[in-house]
Parts: C-alpha cells; sequence; structure tokens
C-alpha cells in the first residue's frame, strides 16, 4: 500500500538543549539501504539522507541497472527528513510500489519496488559506525577468540545482552553505556534494541555487578532488562554464549531485570517425575546422507546396547540422541544430558553418581546421581572425550557393573539405564596418545553413528532454516511469514562452519532485526553474504581430532605417487601452504580475520604468510 505524500511537515523546534550524555540521535544513526536483485545477484546500495540518486540502465544514472526493461533514466530515489520518496522519470516500463505504477510516492520499509523488471526493497538498519561499537559481525569473531582464548589458558569470561523498550532507549544512552564499560569490553548491536556485551575475563558476580549498572543507566530512556551469561574453558562455540545471554534476557522481567545462565552440566530432556525441560524437535532428514543416518539410529533405538554419536560441534548429537531415546522402549523413562566438559572434576563423581549427607563441604543432604534419576531410562554423556582418566575409570565400572556407588557411601545401588555418548574428538588417537581409556572405549563404540556436517548435507538447509524461523517467530514474538528465495540460496551457499547451531543463531537474528515479514539477504550475517566457501570445503567425512568448530580448508591437490614433481620438498610445501591460503582467503571473501579464524590461526600469522607469499587481493 502506497503511502500519500502528505506535503511539507511542520517546523522542528531546534533550541531545547541536548542531555549532558548526548548520543547519536534515531534520525543520525539510521541508516537506508536499497536492495535491488537481479537473478541471483543481490546490489546493495546505501541511500544517504539529502543525496537523492538517479537509478537507469547506463550514464549519467547513479545506479545502474543493465537489464532491458529499465529506461537510461528510469526513477529517482532519496531521503529527506526520515521519508524515502521516489520519482518515476517517464520510464518506458514504469515504476512500481507494492506492484502498483507510481509517479511519485512515499516508500516504506519492506516494500516491494520495481524498476521495469528489477525488483528492489528498502531496508532500514541502524548504523554500525556507533563510536565505540563494533559490527555484529566482527562482535562474533571476537567473542570467538575471546572463548578459545579462555579454553586455552584457562579462564573464563561473560556475555551481556541489553534489551530496551522503545528500541531506540538503548541507541539514546549509548554514550554513557560506553563509559560504564573497561576499555578492553566490546559492544555491538545485536538488534535495533538489543545491545551485546563481550566482558572478558569476568566473574558472574562482576558481570552481574555490570549487568546491573548498565540496566540503570540505560532505563532512564526507557524500560531495560539485562541477561547475563558466564563461559568457562568448556565452552567451544561463542554464538552458544550469546544464546545463553539472549536467553537470560528474554526471561527477564521489569522486578527481576537482570538475569543470569550458566552452561547446563546436566539436562531433564525427557521423561520421569522431575522438571522436564522439553526436548528439541525430531532430526531433519530431506538429504540422502541424513535420512541414512536416521534409519540406522531408529533400528538401534530398539536394542539396549551404548551407542558412540560422532560429529562436529553443533551437528545436533543432543537431538539424535533425543531421537533414539524417543524411538527405544525407555521412551517412557528419563533422558538426561550430561555436558561432560561443564562439570569440575570435584564435582563429577557427585553429580553422576550421588553423594550422602557430610561426604563433603556443602552436602548438607543426601544427593541422587545422574545415573539413579535417569533409573529405566537414558544418560546421554556429552562431549565424552573431555572426562578426566579418573572418572573415565568410574564410568567404565557402571556400564560393566550397572551399579553404582553414592560418594560418602559404601553401599552400591542396582542401576538401569542405557549409555549413549557424544563426542567431536577423534577418540581413538586419544588412546594412542593416553588421553582415553581403551577399555572403555571399546564399550561406548558397540554402535557408531556419525553426524555428517550440514556442509555435506544441503538439502537439509531449507528445510531447517524455515523451522528455525518458526522458534524464532514464538520466542522472540514476531511475525516473519518468511524467508526470500535471494536470501535462502545464500543460506544454501554457505559452508556452515558452526553447523545446523549455526544456522538457528544466524535466522534467530535474522528474525529479530528483519523489518518486514520476509527475511532479506541483507538481514542475513555478513559472513553468510560475502563468503562463497561451499566449494573449497573438503568432501570427506572424518571427524576433526581438536577442538576447533571451523573446518579445515580443502586440502590442496598432492601428486600422486610416482608422479614428477619438480623442486625441492621446500618448494612443494610453500607450494601447498600458498593454495591452502588462497582457497581460504577466496572463500571468505578476502576476509583475512574469518580466514584467520577458519584456518585456526593467529591473524598476524596469517598476515605475515600472505607477505611472504606475496598474496593479495585480487585487484587491489
Amino acid at each position: 500500500m502506497t503511502e500519500p505524500d502528505s506535503g511539507p511537515k511542520p517546523p522542528v523546534d531546534d533550541t531545547a538543549p541536548l542531555p549532558r550524555d548526548y548520543a547519536p540521535r534515531a534520525s543520525d544513526i539510521v541508516r537506508y539501504i536499497l536492495l535491488l536483485h537481479q537473478g541471483d545477484h543481490v546490489e546493495t546500495v546505501p541511500l544517504r539522507p539529502g543525496t537523492p540518486l538517479v537509478v537507469g540502465r547506463e550514464p549519467p544514472a547513479d545506479i545502474i541497472l543493465s537489464h532491458a526493461s529499465v529506461s537510461r533514466l528510469h526513477a529517482r530515489i532519496g531521503v529527506t527528513d526520515g521519508r524515502i520518496a521516489v520519482d518515476d522519470l517517464d520510464s518506458r516500463n514504469g515504476t512500481l510500489l507494492g506492484g502498483e505504477p507510481v509517479q511519485h510516492a512515499i516508500v516504506l520499509p519492506g516494500q516491494e519496488l520495481s524498476f521495469g523488471a528489477v525488483v528492489g526493497q528498502i531496508h532500514v538498519v541502524g548504523s554500525d559506525q556507533t563510536p565505540g561499537f563494533e559490527r555484529h559481525g566482527a562482535f562474533l569473531t571476537l567473542l570467538d577468540s575471546e572463548v578459545r582464548r579462555a579454553s586455552f589458558f584457562g579462564h573464563g569470561g561473560a556475555v551481556l545482552l541489553l534489551r530496551s523498550l522503545p528500541e531506540h532507549a538503548l541507541r539514546r544512552s549509548c554514550a554513557r553505556l560506553r563509559h560504564l564499560l573497561r576499555p578492553v569490553d566490546k559492544a555491538a548491536f545485536y538488534g535495533p534494541g538489543e545491545l551485546e556485551i563481550l566482558l572478558p575475563l569476568a566473574t558472574e558476580e562482576a558481570a552481574l555487578a555490570a549487568a546491573r549498572a548498565l540496566v540503570h543507566a540505560a532505563s532512564e530512556y526507557g524500560q531495560t532488562t539485562c541477561g547475563a551469561a558466564t563461559f568457562t574453558p568448556a565452552d567451544a562455540q561463542g554464538e552458544e554464549v550469546l544464546r545463553r545471554a539472549r536467553e537470560a534476557a528474554l526471561a527477564a522481567t521489569p522486578a527481576a531485570p537482570v538475569q543470569h545462565r550458566a552452561a547446563p552440566s546436566t539436562r531433564v530432556l525427557s521423561g520421569g517425575d522431575d522438571t522436564s525441560v522439553p526436548a528439541e524437535v525430531a532430526p531433519v532428514a530431506k538429504s540422502d546422507r541424513m535420512r541414512s543416518v536416521l534409519d540406522l539410529a531408529q533400528r538401534l533405538a530398539r536394542s539396549r546396547i551404548p551407542i558412540l554419536l560422532l560429529g562436529e560441534t553443533g551437528t545436533g548429537k543432543e537431538v539424535l540422541a533425543g531421537f533414539v531415546h524417543g524411538a527405544s522402549p525407555r521412551s517412557a523413562k528419563p533422558l538426561i544430558a550430561v555436558n561432560c566438559a561443564a562439570i569440575p572434576r570435584s564435582l563429577l563423581e557427585s553429580t553422576l553418581f550421588g553423594h550422602e549427607r557430610g561426604a563433603f563441604t556443602g552436602a548438607v543432604n543426601a544427593q541422587r546421581g545422574v545415573f539413579e534419576a535417569a533409573q529405566g531410562g537414558t544418560v546421554f554423556l556429552d562431549e565424552v572425550g573431555e572426562l578426566s582418566l579418573d572418572a573415565q575409570a568410574a564410568l567404565l565400572r557402571v556400564i560393566e557393573s550397572q551399579r553404582v556407588t553414592r560418594v560418602g557411601s559404601t553401599a552400591e545401588i542396582s542401576v538401569d539405564v542405557r549409555v549413549l555418548a557424544a563426542t567431536h574428538r577423534d577418540l581413538e588417537r586419544m588412546t594412542v596418545e593416553g588421553r582415553f581409556r581403551q577399555d572403555l572405549l571399546y564399550r561406548l563404540n558397540v554402535a557408531v553413528v556419525e553426524i555428517p556436517p550440514l556442509r555435506r548435507r544441503r538439502d537439509d538447509i531449507a528445510a531447517l532454516a524455515q523451522r528455525f524461523l518458526l522458534m524464532a517467530n514464538r520466542a522472540n514474538d514476531r511475525r516473519i511469514a518468511r524467508i526470500s528465495d535471494s536470501a535462502m540460496a545464500m543460506l544454501e551457499r554457505y559452508a556452515w562452519p558452526g553447523n545446523a547451531r549455526e544456522l538457528r543463531n544466524a535466522i534467530e537474528r535474522a528474525a529479530v532485526i528483519a523489518p518486514a515479514d520476509v527475511i532479506l539477504p541483507a538481514d542475513l550475517p555478513e559472513r553468510v553474504r560475502t563468503a562463497m566457501v561451499s566449494a573449497a570445503l573438503p568432501e570427506t567425512s572424518e571427524v576433526p581430532t581438536d577442538s576447533s568448530d571451523f573446518p579445515a580448508p580443502a586440502s590442496p591437490r598432492i601428486p600422486p605417487a610416482g608422479a614428477e614433481e619438480k623442486g625441492t620438498l621446500r618448494d612443494t610445501m610453500n607450494r601447498l601452504e600458498r593454495e591452502v591460503l588462497s582457497r581460504a582467503l577466496s572463500g571468505t571473501g578476502w576476509n583475512v580475520t574469518e580466514a584467520a579464524r577458519r584456518l585456526d590461526v593467529p591473524l598476524r600469522t596469517l598476515q605475515h604468510k600472505l607477505r611472504t607469499h606475496g598474496l593479495r587481493r585480487p585487484g587491489s
């Protein structure tokens, strides 16, 4: 529907004094972007207030559209006083707004605008250049780096997510909020009314204190709540920490404006008398690879033998465990998931096997462990490769004897529990290195199910994206109807190093920031819009052997045995290294920071290697 042009707006009083902590006004920081869809190509054109642009087929037009249906000088579009106006310049095929021809009209964000056969849309976003604030994509890169650093050095940190009503409250208070943060803290806008903050090395106490201070500062401009999520060396992916912070923020209320979410060590997914967390929906299996996985899992579900689930981080191992339990004769009993990496060593035996009153300081009451609580059901040991050798020995004893002994007791308790285990590590290699018990491995891998990464089952991407969109609508009270064809094409083209978990996070944020009822390419993360990595990834089924969430770049071509290869060994290695670097960079659109992250090397190391090999961005 076309909004009629109501003429000039009444003058605005510019004499009112600005607040002391004045931050850019909403009109100063809003950006208008014209998205033009030409087949599979999407062109992004920023519209600057006061600078109208002419759309046409050839110069002197400012925006060149080569389609034959576009006139030489087709239309003019510009932004004045926050209003987007379009004027047709007597074009041959006309300018359409919402399917109706117009000569002059005001365009609303999300409305379809056509120049001949070329379709466009106006997208309104907050400026990524707010002083002291990062872009969302850069924030995620920094967060992932900090989570990896925490894993390496054994420290922690926290992520905060502030939400405000009205949305501009955080924008108005951004200068004051930045002043309350430390120089090492990083902040970015997750969405129009949501601010994400990284607090390196922050304890839970420090994070909650910062959250309360930020909420107090922003509440002057509107109702503000905050979610905090601490991360530990056990966390593997920054986006999952951000998700926990956002879940906490959504749970916050004006009466309790600050909420906290730590990494859960155990969760009751289904069944039993305990307070249950609903299990994830059944796995999506549109691709042949995933259908074969589900077929195997369903046949194994009828037995009681242990199953070892292998797959990269984010592939959905917990979802598949829920599927196996639901298809088994034990489905009416509990399924309890244990995050082995999130349990401190001192509490591991108590968590798994329970304890008696007075067994240790703080044990004021007797407590049954996971295996007792799951009686008759299933225990899912996620990240089983993170268990210490002592814990592995205790676990082996329970699996073989089906009996547990609580900490502080000598009495054995019989349990009837099926064990499912999962890992992204190479357990066989760990047994060779002495980091995993071989006898435990033999008990766990009676049946092995490998879950392929998302990049090797692209037929599942569209179905997963639609499911995640429904989930995002429910969680955020949105009514996004669909994902546009051009956006879906980008989703299917991206390599998804974080697998289904990364896809879910991308869809959720797109649903939050989309100005209309459809997700457009501009709503997707920058790395999805710019990366073309699918052709550069290896087609193997190997599971990564380290804790990295990101796949290695495509393996370079190695000559077959007996083939003539000129040069020394050093020449050959340099040639292979140059090829690996070239593929990684082309796969990220020459985003050096992203390439360094995927190659799992420090940014300075990658920059040094680029200079050594003389690699430069094409056209530079």
